[in-house]
């Protein structure tokens, strides 16, 4: 599905230039989801799942209809902090080949790397060498300790460590049991909590150009929403008359309808700390000095082709949402084909940052530099 050229890139860089102001350069909001489905936003098609507060970033900026990405979350964090495909980083799946039970299958996997290499030039680097304040929140799932957020060019870590999903404690709630989050009170939620110490950074760092990198660790399993949503999507679910209804490709079952209640108030939380992040981002008055992304690291299926998992060829695994708001531009919807390695040189350009050769950061590399 890659493009011949980063078609983003292109598109947004040539048409918008750079957004280098005189007296400072554009912040940055990136917020990653964590296995949301393609059409598991209002603005996307999503009839039962609410989140109006990314629907209003959508009617603000650019909404891309094709975008796709790895279908697994480590190869896709470590191409998009990179610019570099998952593979050329060595990292091709989550954890170790042994999980496979490889030797049962006719061929070996190719070994995995599980760590994003600390001579990898990631754009928090970049940014951060350009004058920027960096700051992280949220699921980093790209090795242990020495090879987390604050080692890799990221000022502030908040909830970065080795883990794929909030795996400990209560897990979405507090207390979180994570070795870089402290608990909050009994029962706060973390998508709720991870946007507060965004709004806090932001607020504390107003004064310089900064970067806040949010890749929630929603909408990833465990499957777990607040109860009051929960009981929300409960009653819409019945007022719609949404029953299951299931069709049948093959020797697969396909899901047919969006009626996952849980998942929905997920959703729902999800898009309420976006929301969060976005009104402060208003209230400071750096709303139009601020480029602000939306997207997810891959799709999901709640039963969509017999699966309840993610790694496929299907669109659920593969098509992700995609919304850029830029200052200063009219809103439109990009039909063009685009996919994750064209986000960073976007940033590049957007943020007036010199031009970059995808090498490694030190002369002993193991990779040759990418071919762009």
């Amino acid at each position: 599905m890659r493009p011949v050229l980063p078609l983003l890139g292109l598109m947004l860089a040539g048409l918008f230039g750079p957004l280098v102001a005189a007296d400072r350069p554009p912040n940055i909001i990136f917020v990653l989801a964590d296995d949301l489905g393609w059409t598991d936003l209002a603005c996307f098609g999503s009839k039962y799942y609410e989140t109006p507060n990314i629907d209003r970033l959508a009617a603000q900026g650019m909404r891309l209809t094709n975008h796709h990405h790895c279908q697994n979350c480590a190869p896709t964090r470590s191409a998009l902090l990179s610019g570099q495909y998952g593979a050329r980083t060595g990292t091709y799946t989550v954890g170790s080949i042994e999980r496979f039970n490889w030797q049962t299958r006719p061929l070996r996997p190719v070994d995995n790397v599980t760590k994003l290499s600390l001579d990898r030039d990631t754009f928090a680097n970049q940014l951060k060498a350009a004058g920027y304040a960096t700051f992280f929140a949220g699921k980093w799932h790209l090795g242990p300790e020495g090879w987390w957020p604050e080692n890799q060019g990221f000022d502030i870590n908040m909830g970065g460590n080795e883990k794929g999903g909030p795996y400990g404690g209560k897990r979405y709630f507090s207390p979180y049991g994570n070795p870089r989050l402290t608990d909050g009170p009994e029962g706060e939620h973390l998508p709720d909590r991870l946007a507060t110490e965004a709004v806090k950074f932001m607020r504390a760092r107003r004064d310089q150009p900064f970067l806040v990198y949010f890749p929630l660790y929603s909408v990833h399993t465990p499957l777990m929403a607040r109860e009051d949503l929960r009981l929300k999507y409960e009653d819409k679910r019945r007022r719609l008359g949404l029953e299951e209804k299931w069709g049948r490709e093959g020797e697969r079952d396909v899901r047919l309808v969006q009626n996952h209640a849980v998942y929905a108030g997920m959703v729902e939380a999800m898009d309420l700390a976006v929301g969060k992040v976005l009104a402060a981002l208003r209230e400071s008055g750096l709303e139009d000095n601020t480029i602000v992304i939306f997207t997810s690291d891959h799709g999901y299926h709640l039963g969509e082709h017999d699966f309840w998992a993610k790694v496929s060829l299907h669109e659920e695994s593969a098509a992700v949402p995609l919304i850029i708001r830029v200052p200063g531009k009219e809103p439109a919807v990009c039909h063009s084909l685009v996919e994750l390695l064209d986000l960073y040189p976007t940033l590049s350009s957007l943020c007036g940052l010199p031009k970059r050769t995808c090498e490694m950061r030190t002369t002993n590399r193991t990779n040759p530099p990418c071919c762009r």
